[in-house]
């Protein structure tokens, strides 16, 4: 098994040489340099993000919500045109598939009595107006 490469050596990677002082907080005795270096001090107070109140977190929440809205907004209609177009093609389809068949059956009863009435029409005509 080798050993995975080391990469000390490497000009491409940065190497941390310079050590930052930080300030120490005024009741606590300086600690020595290398242990400044691998643990992090205190944030101060004054950095840390003031509380917002309620009415800030609201209009915050107004904003979000509508920019959400506006991004999304086109997305659904694209989405449900999509799935209407879909199921509005597929009523159709049913639709003309049950019409065309309506439709042949209408015909034939049609065609039906149309032959019904000429057979009717010709037995009651008199034998010589047949003849001629």
């Amino acid at each position: 098994m080798q050993a995975p490469p080391s990469h000390r050596n490497d000009a491409s990677i940065p190497l941390l040489t310079e050590v930052l002082e930080l300030p120490s907080p005024p009741s606590a005795a300086p600690a020595p340099v290398a242990s400044r270096a691998a643990a992090p001090a205190p944030a101060p107070a004054a950095t840390q993000p003031p509380v917002p109140d309620e009415t800030l977190v609201e209009q915050l929440r107004e904003v979000v919500l509508q920019d959400l809205h506006q991004r999304i907004d086109p997305l659904l209609k694209a989405r449900m045109r999509e799935h209407i177009e879909s199921a509005l093609v597929r009523v159709m389809d049913e639709l003309t598939a049950g019409l065309h068949e309506e439709l042949g059956q209408m015909v034939e009863e049609a065609l039906h009595k149309e032959l019904i009435r000429r057979a009717a029409l010709q037995s009651s005509r008199p034998r010589d107006e047949v003849a001629e």
